[in-house]
């Protein structure tokens, strides 16, 4: 473990290993002692695994030097893990304040004392950490942003593509961990080489490297991504600039912390111009007392994107994390659907592969739900509509680098094989090995039924679902399209175009859809007669809008607006006059 330089400071030394001191394992006792009353999500990470576990942590005991753990979502039997011996990693994620920013804390080489476990729950017992700081495999020290430390890094996914920015964790002179919305997230991988990485401090000084993704995990249960990098081959210039950073970094650290060290100092790489440099990376918005539903909306969002990241790193899914998911878009369609299907729009955070599969599972659970011959197959067809497309990032590589750029032709056939690389991908999944889910994700186009080689006779249910799966998922891509390229539809036009491919798509089904949904169907953009533009939140039975959400007056030079309005208040907008396209007016649903 390491502590901060006992050196006097230059620019081009190379941090070495501090000795440890008794306040700084008080410190860290205090801090975790607070975690625990604040009940804050901690990751666990084991020797070998590629994503965490997360857990609570219950108890610090700071005169045993131990640390009490209680696990989250344990999918997996105790004894099958390797949480009761070995070396552990703690990462804790904690979001921004109005006194403070987003901090990140890190330890390393904390030791298993055991695991215990009863009918109820887990709890993990560890040695309490005893620095802040930590070191890499090559024995570098890594440095972490805390106590209001920040820095930005700007990274190029690939060549060509808008640098997104992310939040530096940590640093050693071999790499550093980032941490960035999940939604910026989709096109990394593994071992992919990032051609442009820039960490930037708030004075503006900065570093720009190439660096290859050797870890991607989500940040315990956030809305957030850890991504460790590690540098590929730094020039001699690079090095030495990191190296300085590295001092300088450490130096703040101790003044911040008051530790009596004599490079502890206030170093001018924090010092910007004002708010200059500050990182503002948006924190999710707690949409509990908002938007009815969303925030039961966004978890399931959360939960189908760790899905997607274990998929990636070839871990087994959580089964229970996902069937929760259907349950839960069970249990808001059978109480209040049309909110459902409203805050399934509303979604715009995530990835659009994302967005339309729950958006496919929503609608498709609202009309299953509406047919008792059907209701006990929505468990299992709501999981499959939630993971039917997700393959289409697993095919995410050299040959396709993303998902949301215009496809080349061979691009377009690569992509095609999807379907087949998922069902390899989740042939060791038993629990999904079931006919419907694996019929689900082969729909497509060419294959309007999802027939498989060893594909059983169908019984009437079965053909049913699959059919109005198949109806539900284009026209969702017809409606809220996530390329340039894709055809950008009102809901008629949409409507017109799949019924006349009746030998792809079912025209029972397709008048189903519409007598649910009607030619304004939930989360459309429609246009009144006096210039007001509104988005549909409920329809009644012949699917006539019945409440809106009203943004914007054309007739106005400002024009935001914001209000909700019932059906008897929409002779103060005027007649609906039409359904109009969201992208002509660069609009999502909120």
């Amino acid at each position: 473990m390491h502590k901060l330089l006992t050196q006097p400071s230059d620019d081009t030394r190379q941090p070495t290993t501090p000795a440890e001191t008794d306040t700084n394992v008080q410190r860290i006792a205090r801090r975790l002692a607070l975690l625990a009353h604040e009940k804050r999500d901690i990751s666990i990470l084991t020797e070998g695994a590629k994503l965490p576990l997360v857990g609570r942590i219950t108890a610090v005991d700071g005169a045993q030097g131990t640390l009490s753990i209680e696990l989250i979502d344990l999918e997996r039997p105790p004894e099958d893990t390797a949480l009761a011996r070995g070396s552990l990693t703690l990462e804790v994620r904690l979001p921004p304040t109005r006194q403070s920013s987003t901090e990140h804390l890190r330890f390393d080489e904390v030791q298993s004392l055991g695991l215990h476990r009863d009918p109820h729950r887990s709890v993990l017992l560890c040695t309490l950490p005893h620095s802040f700081f930590s070191s890499t495999k090559r024995g570098e020290m890594r440095v972490p942003l805390i106590q209001g430390l920040q820095a930005k890094a700007m990274i190029t996914a690939y060549p060509e593509a808008t640098a997104f920015t992310a939040e530096l964790c940590n640093l050693s002179i071999g790499g550093c961990m980032v941490e960035a919305p999940l939604n910026e997230c989709s096109d990394i991988r593994l071992d992919m080489t990032l051609p442009d990485i820039t960490l930037e401090f708030p004075n503006g000084e900065r570093v720009t490297l190439t660096a290859r993704v050797i870890h991607l995990r989500q940040a315990a249960r956030t809305h957030f991504a850890s991504l460790g990098l590690e540098f590929d081959a730094p020039s001699p210039q690079a090095v030495q600039r990191l190296t300085y950073f590295l001092n300088e970094m450490e130096s703040e650290l101790a003044y911040r912390l008051g530790m009596h060290s004599k490079t502890a100092h206030s170093s001018p790489l924090f010092k910007g111009p004002g708010e200059a440099g500050r990182l503002t990376l948006t924190e999710p918005k707690d949409e509990r007392d908002t938007l009815p539903l969303m925030y039961a909306m966004r978890e399931v969002a959360r939960r189908l994107h760790s899905a997607l990241i274990a998929l990636r790193n070839e871990e087994t899914l959580a089964r229970a994390s996902l069937i929760d998911c259907a349950d839960t878009i069970i249990h808001m369609l059978e109480r209040k659907p049309h909110r459902c299907m409203y805050a399934a729009c509303c979604l715009s955070d995530e990835p659009p592969l994302l967005q339309q599969a729950i958006r496919c599972a929503v609608q498709l659970g609202d009309l299953i739900l509406r047919e008792p011959t059907l209701v006990e197959h929505a468990r299992h067809a709501i999981l499959g509509a939630l993971l039917h497309n997700l393959g289409k990032s697993l095919m995410i590589g050299e040959t396709l680098p993303t998902l949301h750029e215009p496809l080349t032709p061979e691009q377009s056939d690569y992509l095609t094989h999807h379907r087949e690389t998922l069902l390899a991908r989740l042939e060791h999944e038993d629990w999904l090995d079931l006919t419907l889910i694996r019929r689900m994700i082969a729909v497509g186009a060419h294959n309007p039924d999802g027939r498989l080689e060893d594909t059983p006779e169908d019984n009437d249910q079965l053909r049913q679902i699959l059919k109005l799966f198949n109806v539900i998922k284009r026209i969702t891509v017809l409606l809220r399209p996530y390329t340039l390229e894709q055809a950008n539809l009102t809901p008629l036009e949409a409507y017109k175009t799949i019924y006349r491919q009746a030998e792809i798509y079912d025209p029972d089904c397709v008048i189903r859809y519409v007598q649910r949904q009607g030619i304004y169907p939930i989360g459309s953009l429609i246009y009144f007669s006096r210039g007001f533009l509104a988005w549909v939140m409920s329809v009644d039975a012949r699917g006539e809008p019945t409440k809106v959400h009203v943004i914007k007056n054309m007739n106005d030079s400002i024009g935001s607006l914001s209000t909700v309005l019932s059906r008897v208040d929409f002779d103060q907008m005027g007649e609906i006059a039409c359904s109009i396209r969201p992208r002509d007016y660069g609009l999502d649903p909120s």
